[in-house]
């Protein structure tokens, strides 16, 4: 086949058409041809020239001017006058500047013409891989997302840095110092207690003259104080369980009857806290 074709000098008889053939015969000849002449696909010799004169031949006779011209004036398929210029050859389908490689992706699907592509130019045809050529355009893609995607956080960070700025002075640059402790350390020594549930916290000398008696400051406070102790007691009653029960189950299987009642009487603190100000909720 590679052979015949590359003999022929008629487009009708390197497409094996009769004159008189319609484009969809003129089609299905093209798409017969091209799937077993593909380079890709055929490693004959002279398989590459034979799909260059099947795409040659299909560009001309498939579009209607080309081919009254082509009868008329009657050139080989070798000849110097022959239309250089395939990619005009699928332009009646409204597929403009197409090469012989994406006319055949065109009947077979992209990826069917592996990493081959064909171009004219002052020498003639030429094939190029355009496998190398993706991937290499692809790492530059890659390369140029990196340097977007790092531009554009820099650019974030640059706007979002007033905000930033302005949160540390918040959190560092006003009081320093919390306006209560809800454990007596450091210069926090003044005993105080929660109005809704006697909560116990401890304060500094200034305390009153920042959050006055009866105050709506000292009341939102207490609400604070109240629901920061509530975490801690809560977390610390959940250990407290988890380590008494853990304590029993040894008990039971490598200890005595008297040390199973010791891990029985443990006792639970945060847990009797909570039980106080019927607050206890860890089961």
């Amino acid at each position: 086949m590679v052979d015949r074709i590359n003999k022929c000098k008629d487009y009708y008889e390197i497409l094996e058409i009769s004159k008189e053939a319609t484009k969809e015969e003129i089609s299905k000849s093209y798409k017969k041809l091209a799937l077993r002449l593909h380079p890709d696909k055929n490693g004959a010799p002279g398989a590459e020239d034979a799909f260059k004169k099947v795409s040659q031949a299909f560009s001309v006779l498939q579009d209607s001017s080309k081919r009254t011209q082509y009868n008329h004036r009657g050139f080989d398929a070798e000849s110097s006058d022959a239309p250089s210029q395939y990619h005009r050859g699928y332009s009646s389908q409204g597929m403009d500047s197409m090469s012989p490689e994406e006319l055949f992706e065109a009947f077979f699907g992209p990826g069917m013409g592996g990493g081959l592509r064909f171009s004219t130019g002052p020498m003639g045809m030429h094939m190029h891989n355009t496998r190398r050529q993706r991937t290499h355009n692809q790492n530059n893609e890659r390369q140029q997302g990196r340097q977007n995607v790092e531009g554009g956080m820099f650019s974030t960070i640059i706007q979002l840095l007033p905000i930033l700025l302005l949160l540390l002075f918040t959190l560092f640059g006003g009081k320093s110092e919390a306006a209560f402790s809800l454990y007596r350390d450091g210069g926090y020594t003044q005993e105080q207690s929660t109005e809704k549930y006697s909560v116990p916290y401890w304060t500094k000398g200034d305390f009153n003259r920042d959050y006055p008696a009866r105050s709506n400051t000292l009341r939102r406070l207490e609400e604070d104080i109240e629901y920061q102790w509530y975490t801690v007691m809560t977390n610390q009653c959940k250990q407290e369980i988890a380590q008494k029960r853990k304590a029993q189950s040894y008990a039971r299987y490598w200890g005595s009857a008297q040390d199973v009642d010791k891990a029985k009487n443990t006792r639970t603190p945060s847990c009797d806290q909570l039980r106080q100000r019927e607050l206890y909720t860890p089961s």
